[in-house]
């Protein structure tokens, strides 16, 4: 990695691989998403606003045509952001909700016998095995 980049998280803990950290798979990366963000840029401050020339003045069925792609543009847009995310953390999600309802334990058995102590902190409660 970069020695500019300050990772947050451990590092045998971060998830990467060595692959990950390979320099060039990283400027392979960098190039792909500049590549293609300059396209979008050019599609979206260019090309889109140039296809509205030949309408001349807008009536308002034409405008409201624009309207309702950008509204289906943001509703996509606020769809995609919320499901991949989930998407891609579902395998931790999941461990987190059984861990919550089921008290299912790394081992992967069921066990109801916790015990709650309370800590230094301000008399927080923590759940223990037995």
């Amino acid at each position: 990695l970069d020695a500019n980049i300050k990772l947050v998280e451990v590092e045998e803990t971060s998830g990467l691989t060595a692959e990950d950290k390979d320099p060039e798979v990283l400027d392979k990366a960098y190039k792909w998403i500049t590549r293609r963000g300059w396209v979008l840029t050019i599609v979206l401050v260019v090309i889109w606003p140039l296809l509205s020339i030949p309408a001349g003045k807008f009536s308002e069925d034409y405008f409201a045509f624009w309207v309702l792609i950008s509204i289906a543009w943001g509703f996509g847009a606020a769809i995609v952001i919320t499901v991949l995310p989930i998407m891609e953390s579902s395998d931790e999600i999941s461990t987190v909700l059984s861990g919550l309802f089921c008290f299912v334990r790394a081992g992967g058995e069921k066990s109801d016998e916790y015990v709650e102590r309370e800590t230094e902190d301000k008399g927080k409660v923590e759940v223990e095995d037995a």
